[in-house]
This record gives C-alpha cells, sequence and structure tokens, in this order.
C-alpha cells in the first residue's frame, strides 16, 4: 500500500496464526486505524510508478506529493479512527488482505467512518469488494463478538474491534429486509459465526417471485420497485450500451452482480484484440417478460473467432 507511505505512518496489515473455535486458523488484522497520530491529516496526490521489474509487471517504487487534506476529520475521544478491522479465515491466503487494504484506504483515504455506519445501521454490507484475479466478495462489517473481545482498552481511549466476515448474495438481500444484526444472529447459529468462507452454502433462503407469471413490464416494474427485480442494460453500458427501452431487461438483483464477471472477462477478450464485435440476446420462457438466459456472443470480425457466455437468470 505504497500509496499511504506518510499518509499512514507506521500503519500495516498483519497474519497472525491462531486457534479459532479450537481450530487452527489466521485473523488478518490492520494495525494503526486506531493509532493517536490518526484521522490521517495528509493525503498523497500525483501518485508515480517510479521503477519495476518482472518486465515492467511488478512495482516496486512509488512517488508523489505529500499535502495537507482540505478537509481533516475532527479528532474524538476515541483513538484514532476509533477501530481496527480483522478477518478470520482458516486458510493462510491472499485474499483477506485485498480485503483489509480495501478497507484501509477507504478509511484513510476517504474517511469511510465504518465504525459510525456499523453502530448506526447494526452492522453494514458491502458488495463487489475484488480479492484478485478478477474475484470479488460481498460483506458483512459487524462489531466482535464472543468468544473475541467487543472492545480493547487503549491508553489513547476505546478501540472497537470490527469483523468483515463473508456472507452470500442471498445473504446480504435478506439482512436489507431483516436487519444486519439478525443476519449475524442467524450465522452465529447455524455454526459460521464471524468466520469467512468463500464460496459456501447460504444460511438464509430468499423466496423468489415465480417468474413465469411475469408477463408485462408495469408487473416487473412493481416488482423493481419491492427490490425483486432489477433493470438490466443487455448491451453493457461499459461498452456504449443505451438506457433505452429496447435495451432494457429486467433480472433478479442476483443477475447484475452475477454478470460482472462476464463484463471482466469480456473486456480481457477486447484489451488481448480477441474480440471486436458483441451481440447480445435474451432468451424468455412462454410469455414471461424475465428472460430466463442472456446469451452474450462475442467474435472477431476478421480471425472469425467466437466465443459465447451465457448468464443463467431462472
Amino acid at each position: 500500500m505504497m500509496d499511504l507511505s506518510g499518509v499512514w505512518p507506521g500503519g500495516g496489515l498483519y497474519v497472525i496464526p491462531t486457534r479459532i473455535a479450537g481450530e487452527p486458523g489466521f485473523m488478518y488484522s490492520t494495525f494503526g486505524l486506531s493509532n493517536p497520530d490518526m484521522p490521517a491529516t495528509v493525503e498523497m496526490v500525483d501518485a508515480q510508478s517510479t521503477s519495476s521489474d518482472n518486465h515492467g509487471q511488478r512495482t516496486v517504487g512509488l512517488a508523489g506529493t505529500l499535502r495537507q487534506k482540505a478537509n481533516i476529520r475532527p479528532r474524538s475521544d476515541r483513538p484514532g479512527y476509533g477501530y481496527e478491522m480483522i478477518v478470520l479465515a482458516r486458510e493462510n491466503a491472499d485474499w483477506p488482505l485485498w480485503v483489509l487494504q480495501w478497507a484501509a484506504k477507504a478509511e484513510v483515504l476517504k474517511d469511510a467512518d465504518f465504525l459510525g455506519f456499523v453502530e448506526k445501521h447494526k452492522g453494514i454490507t458491502v458488495e463487489q469488494i475484488g480479492i484478485g484475479e478478477g474475484k470479488s466478495v460481498t460483506l458483512l462489517i459487524s462489531k466482535a463478538h464472543a468468544p473475541l473481545p467487543d472492545h480493547l482498552d487503549l491508553p489513547n481511549g476505546k478501540m472497537e474491534l470490527l469483523v468483515a466476515t463473508v456472507i452470500t448474495e442471498d445473504e446480504m438481500r435478506w439482512s436489507m429486509t431483516n436487519g444486519r444484526d439478525h443476519l449475524l444472529a442467524e450465522l452465529k447459529k447455524a455454526g459460521v459465526g464471524q468466520m469467512s468462507v468463500l464460496d459456501r452454502a447460504s444460511v438464509v433462503r430468499i423466496e423468489e417471485p415465480d417468474f413465469a407469471q411475469v408477463a408485462s413490464l408495469s408487473q416487473a416494474k412493481e416488482l423493481e420497485a419491492k427490490g425483486q427485480l432489477a433493470k438490466l442494460l443487455m448491451f453493457p453500458a461499459e461498452f456504449g450500451g443505451e438506457d433505452v427501452a429496447m435495451n432494457v431487461v429486467y433480472v433478479p438483483p442476483r443477475t447484475v452482480r452475477q454478470r460482472t464477471a462476464h463484463i471482466q472477462a469480456l473486456r480481457a477478450w477486447i484489451e488481448d484484440g480477441a474480440i471486436n464485435n458483441l451481440d447480445v440476446r435474451p432468451e424468455y420462457k412462454e410469455s414471461s417478460f424475465v428472460p430466463s438466459r442472456i446469451h452474450m456472443h462475442a467474435s472477431h470480425s476478421d480471425s472469425g473467432e467466437q466465443r459465447t457466455l451465457t448468464l443463467e437468470v431462472w
């Protein structure tokens, strides 16, 4: 996190081998958000890589200008930002560090105030946090619960401990109606607790409407108002798709998030010169207004290469 050099002096991320519920595991933790010299009073601008190795793929130097922030967050009776954040996982891996890197930068550089939002809403959910290799996770951020300590008393005040827990899309949607604190209760009841496990099954179930019975635009918009459908541009806005009626379909919110991986794949193919044409076509079941599949046919006009991505909707 070289763009935090001079901005977050003494700050960093730690990987701590530990035992979780009697089993070996790892605690990934920020270190320095509760330092007495926080919140940050300076920022780095015009940051640029100064050198690289491994054929330019790995940055080994960064230069920039430090200047005083235009809006300095007022200090409080809490130490620094008032908290440190952790991720609990069974495996020793890089992805939890991606989560903490995102969180630290959001707080130090953009004053995200995670602690304030967690206290106001009894936890918060955040989606599409990148963890490398084109993958992303959805998080529940909440205060630590037993067997973790709920706070620590430091010389400069009371430090809260926040835990970022990987959750499923269904769990995030469920929490929007039932509350983040109730989702944490369900995770604890299921034995997951605040442990992060990638690609696990949901501990709650979202009942979706019968999409076969959605036969008109007005019905689709009614479900959109309830959060059960979402508007999607068939030809993606990322590639010039316009928000016009002929380019709009209504799909479950999970489908919008699932298509992110398709967009990333298409972008990579374009950058590699593998494709230069894209044709998107929905597939419907009987009279339903909600597409059952969305096919993205990519091709190259010169090489003739063709690739197809299909999004399974329902």
